[in-house]
């Protein structure tokens, strides 16, 4: 690219500036995050241009990016709570282990673009609520001054961004031959998954966990409607097409940190905003919108949908805390192997705790242990191969129809090391197997080991790019 701009004493006066890489001082553009660049992080351009008049040369670079994703809670429509709403982020330094302590957060971000309805106006806060930071409403703001806080400031009629539209098909991965699909629809006892999973529907019906869900490095694709009644704990993704209920919430943990995308509605009920937690992220793009109810998310919260009239889809939060944690903005699950858990109830395992496919990947150079079983010794009385002792910690044991946490517990109470034997077995096969895929190539260069998700990716940044960066070179 190269422009004249005429001067008074230099009619040929102007500036250059290249994309081509072969040659010096060439600008990146790196808006989309498709290259690791150094001094262009993703979503930023770097400009380096060198301008001339009257004999003198100038060369300066900029480097130009858009804020990283702010916001703690954006809504297409309405944002309403008529019993309470604590909003900010979580303190520098967050240990999940040590609580959330409210009177500690920062300031956070809150925006609508809805429109005052015949509901009322588009920011709606009553009831006991405390706001750290600020919000942006599209609309007219309503808010009871004897009961609620704002350490910050309310902008009515402000102008807002749209809020990011997600597609589940860029995210599907159900084409990967190792997706495992679930056996059933409804699952009565507390359900742990790993790996690729997916469901689909047969009449109707919604896919059901009774007692919780623990995601071990696992992403479940739900053709569906999605019910969990109990706590999700864990690392993974949760991809449905229908509607999300959930109905309960777990303790805070540093090893929590789900994705929930829905093109439906979600809705999020606990049993108290300082009991029942949710850790990451939660997207909704369905007319009805989103529910958050006597719960707590440290994260952020996405209501992208629209109703019938084309109007955004409404947010309801009753006696609920949102408090935005920058994790959650980008996020990625090292994936754990899928299948862990085929077999019969009579003799499997599955995993307890998450053991990535990538960790496996050591030093530069794939590190597979043998899943060869030696001769039985005195330190291996049960012959294990070198895999299945690095599976082991990770493994809890189901023998007829009963679950043992380690196959420790399984012998002491008395069952067959044949049967034991058997359940690991089902395990160390799937992963050695899956192991010898995944090491063509290092994990990075592998988008099959990893879930990632960055928010960054789906806002219009032509409109919110800044200089954050000057240097003369």
């Amino acid at each position: 690219l190269e422009r004249t701009m005429p001067h008074t004493h230099d009619p040929k006066a102007g500036f250059s500036l290249t994309f081509d890489p072969s040659r010096p001082n060439a600008s990146v553009n790196n808006v989309r995050g498709d290259f690791i660049v150094r001094n262009c992080p993703p979503g930023a351009l770097l400009l380096t241009s060198t301008g001339h008049c009257n004999g003198y040369t100038s060369t300066y670079r900029a480097l130009i990016a858009a804020p990283p994703f702010p916001y703690a809670i954006a809504s297409s429509g309405p944002i309403r709570s008529q019993n309470g709403l604590v909003l900010g982020s979580v303190p520098a330094g967050f240990d999940p282990t040590a609580g959330l302590d409210l009177d500690s957060l920062g300031p956070a971000e809150m925006m609508t673009q809805g429109l005052d309805d015949a509901g009322g106006a588009a920011l709606v806060l009553k009831g006991q609520s405390t706001i750290v930071g600020t919000g942006h409403s599209a609309g007219s703001v309503d808010i009871d001054e004897d009961t609620v806080k704002v350490d910050g400031e309310l902008l009515p009629n402000a102008r807002t961004e749209d809020v990011p539209l997600i597609s589940l098909s860029e995210l599907d991965f159900t084409s990967d031959p190792n997706t495992q699909t679930l056996p059933r629809s409804d699952f009565q006892d507390s359900e742990k998954l790993s790996g690729l999973l997916q469901w689909s529907p047969t009449s109707g019906e919604s896919l059901t966990f009774t007692k919780g869900l623990a995601l071990n490095g696992a992403t479940l694709r739900v053709r569906g409607n999605l019910v969990i009644e109990g706590p999700i704990t864990g690392a993974g993704a949760l991809l449905v097409d229908g509607n999300v209920t959930i109905q309960g919430g777990a303790q805070l943990s540093a090893d929590n940190q789900v994705a929930i995308l829905s093109q439906g509605s979600v809705s999020v009920t606990g049993q108290g905003a300082g009991s029942s937690y949710l850790q990451g992220l939660i997207y909704a793009a369905g007319e009805d919108g989103i529910k958050l109810q006597d719960c707590t998310v440290v994260g952020t919260v996405l209501n992208a949908g629209k109703t019938s009239s084309g109007a955004g889809a409404p947010m309801q939060v009753e006696r609920a805390t949102v408090a935005f944690d920058s994790k959650a903005v980008s996020m990625s699950v090292d994936l754990s192997a899928s299948g862990v858990d085929d077999g019969t109830r009579f003799s499997r395992a599955r995993l307890k705790s998450t053991l990535p496919l990538s960790s496996f990947y050591r030093d530069g150079a794939w590190d597979i242990p043998s899943n060869v079983r030696p001769p039985y010794s005195a330190s291996n009385p049960f012959g294990f191969s070198p895999l299945e002792l690095v599976l082991l910690p990770h493994l809890e044991l189901q023998i007829d129809g009963k679950w043992y946490a380690s196959a420790d517990e399984a012998i002491a109470a008395g069952v067959s090391q044949t049967a034991v034997l058997k359940a690991v077995a089902n395990a160390s096969v799937v992963y050695a197997d899956q192991l010898a895929q995944a090491s063509t190539q290092p994990p990075a260069e592998n988008s099959r080991l990893t879930f990632h998700l960055d928010l960054n990716r789906y806002l219009k940044n032509a409109e919110r790019l800044r200089v954050v960066r000057l240097e003369a070179l």
